[in-house]
C-alpha cells in the first residue's frame, strides 16, 4: 500500500484529505474533503504498484461502475471515480461508524437479535446488488460498517462481478473464512455464493468464533469436505430459530440453500421475532471509522504548506548558498525513480546508481512474474524522492512451491494431515470399492513432485469391497473362468479333477453361482483333467470272450487277430499274446488288441 509520507494532500483538483481511515479490499481509504460540494467523503486510493499488475486495474474500475448500478440505503454509494497521474481512486460515500470487525474485537460476539438485525440489513443490501446482475462474492465483518444511527452499509465490492460473467474470471476470489464451496473450487458463482458467506459471517457474529480455524489450507479443505456447525453448540442462547437459518443458508450444495437473498431475510425476521430485546444497533457504535475502516483511529496527515508571498523564496535560496559557499554545504534535490519492473536486480541496481538512489531489496513469491525480475518499487517509477535515499526494491522468487507428498496406501485422516502440512489443499475425494481397507488411499492427482502452494490435491479412497454375486463359472474353460473372477474382484483358487469333461473345463466351482460374496473371496474351482488312466491286465492264455469282457469293462475297444495278424473270431480261443502289453497305462476309450490261435 502506499505509504503515509507519499499520499497527496489533494485529488483531482477538488478532493482536500485530511486523514487516513484504513485499508479497503483493493486500495488504501482517506477521508477527504469535497471542496466543490463542501461534503466529507472517503476516498479510495489505488496504488502504482497494484496498478501496474495486471486485472486490477479492470476490478478497480469494475467495483466502481458495480456499485453505482445499485441504489439502496444499506450499500455504500460511489460518487465518483478516475486517475490522476498514476494513481486511480474512488469517492465514496463517508459513513461514520464502525466495520463489524471492529466491533467484534471490543464485544467478541453480538447479542442474538442484533446479530440477525445486522444480518438482515447487510441481506437487503446483497438483494438489491443480485438485482442488478452483482454477486459481491466477499461477504465478511471487513466489509459491513455499522453507522452512528445503526444503519448497516455493505461496501468493498473490489472483487464483485457480473453474474454473467462471474462464470470468466477464473480462479478463487474472496476471504478464506467465508468462502463457498463453489467458489473455492473455482466454479461459476450465483447469489446463493454470497448468502453461503453471510451464513458464515452470522455465525461469527453469534458465537465470536469463525466456522473453521486453522491455516488457509486447513480451512479452504473444511469448506469442502465439512458442515458449518449449529451456532448453538457455542452459544446455547442463539436459539433453533437462528440455528436453522445458519444451516441453511451454509449448506454445501447450493441447490439446498436460500434460493435468495429476500427468502433467507424473511426466516431471520421470524426468527428476531422469538429473541429477546437487545440494545439498539447504535449502542455498538461508540466511535466512529469509516468505510471498510481496519484501524479505530484516524491518523491526521500533514497539508501541504500554504503559499506565502514568494519574496521569501529569494531570501531561502540566498541563504542556501551563503551556507554552502561558507561552509562547503551541498544542497540535495529531489530525483525521479526510474522504472525498473521487469528487469534483473543488475539492471535495477544500475538505473538506481546513475540518478543517485540505493535499493533495498526483498524476495516476493510471485505466479505472474519470473524470478529474478523486479515486480515493483516503492516509491513507484516517477516518483520524486530525495537523491541519496533508498528505495524499497521487491524481487520475484518466483511462485512459492510446496513438495507433494506420497499417500498412496495411507488412511484418509493421515493422508489430509500430510497434504495441509505441505501446504496443499485437498480437493475432490472420490471412492471406490476395493478390497483395500475402507479409507485407505488408492491414488492421487497430482503424484509426489512439487507444485504451487495452495494447490489441490485430489484422492481416490477406498470404499471397501462390493457384495457382488458369485458368477456362473462351470463349463468355461479355466481360463476364462479366473479372468472373469479376477475382473469381479474375486480371488481364484484352481484345483484338477478327473473327469469325463475335457481337459481345462471347469466341472465345479464354490460358493455356487449366483451366491453373493464380497468381493476379495476366494473362489475354488475345479478344472478337468480328463478321463483317469487305468493298467491294462494280464489276459494271456485266458479265453478270447473272457479277456475281451474284462478290456471292455474298463473302457477299452477290443478286436480279435490271429496270430498271423488276420481277422479271428474271439469264441472260445485262448490269447496268445495282447496288445498293449500288461501293466501299461491307458485310458477308457483306447484300442486293445487280442492275438489267439
Amino acid at each position: 500500500m502506499r505509504r503515509l509520507e507519499e499520499a497527496p494532500s489533494e485529488v483531482a483538483g477538488r478532493y482536500v484529505i485530511a486523514g487516513r481511515i484504513g485499508s479497503g479490499g483493493m486500495g488504501e481509504v482517506f477521508r477527504a474533503r469535497d471542496s466543490v460540494l463542501g461534503r466529507t467523503v472517503a476516498l479510495k486510493m489505488l496504488p502504482f504498484e497494484l496498478a501496474i499488475q495486471t486485472g486490477f486495474i479492470e476490478r478497480f474500475k469494475a467495483e466502481a461502475q458495480a456499485v453505482a448500478r445499485i441504489s439502496h440505503p444499506n450499500v455504500v454509494q460511489v460518487h465518483d471515480w478516475g486517475r490522476e497521474n498514476d494513481t486511480y481512486y474512488m469517492v465514496m460515500e463517508y459513513i461514520r461508524g464502525k466495520n463489524l470487525r471492529q466491533i467484534l474485537a471490543s464485544t467478541k460476539r453480538l447479542h442474538p437479535r442484533q446479530a440477525a438485525q445486522v444480518t438482515g440489513q447487510v441481506l437487503g443490501a446483497l438483494g438489491a446488488a443480485h438485482e442488478k446482475g452483482v454477486i459481491h462474492r466477499d461477504v465478511k465483518p471487513e466489509n459491513v460498517v455499522v453507522a452512528i444511527d445503526g444503519r448497516v452499509k455493505v461496501t468493498d465490492f473490489g472483487i464483485a462481478r457480473a453474474a454473467e460473467n462471474a462464470a470468466l474470471t477464473g480462479g478463487m476470489l474472496g476471504t478464506v473464512a467465508y468462502v463457498a464451496p463453489e467458489q473455492a473450487r473455482g466454479e461459476q458463482v450465483d447469489p446463493r455464493t454470497d448468502l453461503y458467506s453471510t451464513g458464515c459471517m452470522l455465525y461469527e457474529l453469534l458465537t465470536g468464533s469463525l466456522p473453521f480455524e486453522g491455516n488457509a489450507a486447513k480451512v479452504l479443505q473444511d469448506h469442502l469436505n465439512a458442515r458449518v456447525p449449529a451456532p448453538s453448540i457455542l452459544a446455547p442462547e442463539v436459539g433453533e430459530a437462528l440455528d436453522r437459518v445458519v444451516m441453511k443458508a451454509t449448506a454445501p450444495l447450493p441447490a439446498d440453500r436460500y434460493r435468495s437473498a429476500a427468502e433467507m431475510r424473511k426466516d431471520l425476521g421470524s426468527a428476531i421475532a422469538s429473541l429477546p430485546e437487545a440494545p439498539p444497533l447504535s449502542a455498538l457504535t461508540d466511535e466512529f471509522t469509516s468505510e471498510a475502516s481496519s484501524d479505530n483511529i484516524e491518523t491526521v496527515i500533514p497539508q501541504a504548506p500554504v503559499r506565502r508571498k514568494r519574496g521569501w523564496r529569494k531570501w531561502a535560496i540566498a541563504a542556501v548558498l551563503v551556507l554552502a559557499l561558507a561552509g562547503g554545504v551541498f544542497y540535495v534535490g529531489p530525483t525521479r525513480v526510474p522504472s525498473m519492473a521487469g528487469e534483473s536486480r543488475a539492471v535495477a541496481e544500475e538505473r538506481l546508481n546513475r540518478v543517485g538512489l540505493k535499493a533495498k531489496y526483498s524476495d516476493v513469491f510471485s505466479d505472474d512474474v519470473p524470478a529474478g525480475e523486479v515486480i515493483t518499487s516503492r516509491p513507484g517509477a516517477g516518483s520524486w524522492t530525495r537523491r541519496g535515499g533508498s528505495v524499497a526494491v521487491s524481487v520475484s522468487a518466483g511462485p512459492k512451491l510446496s513438495d507433494v507428498p506420497d499417500v498412496v496406501g495411507m488412511p484418509l485422516e493421515q493422508a489430509r494431515a500430510a497434504i495441509l502440512e505441505n501446504d496443499l489443499a485437498i480437493g475432490k475425494v472420490d471412492r471406490r470399492h476395493s478390497i483395500e481397507p475402507v479409507d485407505k488411499v488408492l491414488s492421487q492427482d497430482p503424484t509426489p513432485k512439487q507444485v504451487k502452494s495452495g494447490e489441490l490435491v485430489t484422492l481416490v479412497v477406498s470404499d471397501g469391497p462390493a457384495i457382488l454375486p458369485i458368477p456362473e463359472l462351470n463349463g468355461r474353460s479355466v481360463d476364462a473362468a479366473e479372468k472373469l473372477l479376477r475382473d469381479q474382484g474375486f480371488t481364484p483358487a484352481r484345483s484338477s479333477v478327473f473327469n469325463e469333461a475335457a481337459a481345462g473345463t471347469v466341472v465345479g466351482q464354490s460358493p455356487a453361482a449366483g451366491q453373493p460374496h464380497p468381493q476379495g473371496t476366494q473362489v475354488k474351482i475345479s478344472v478337468s483333467r480328463g478321463l483317469q488312466p487305468f493298467q491294462v491286465p494280464e489276459v494271456k492264455g485266458k479265453s478270447c470272450t473272457e479277456a475281451k469282457g474284462q478290456l471292455e469293462g474298463l473302457g477299452m475297444k477290443v478286436v480279435a487277430q490271429t496270430s498271423g495278424g488276420g481277422p479271428a473270431s474271439c469264441g472260445g480261443n485262448k490269447v496268445l499274446e495282447q496288445d498293449p502289453l500288461p501293466q501299461s497305462q491307458r485310458k477308457p476309450g483306447a484300442e486293445a488288441t487280442l492275438y489267439v490261435g
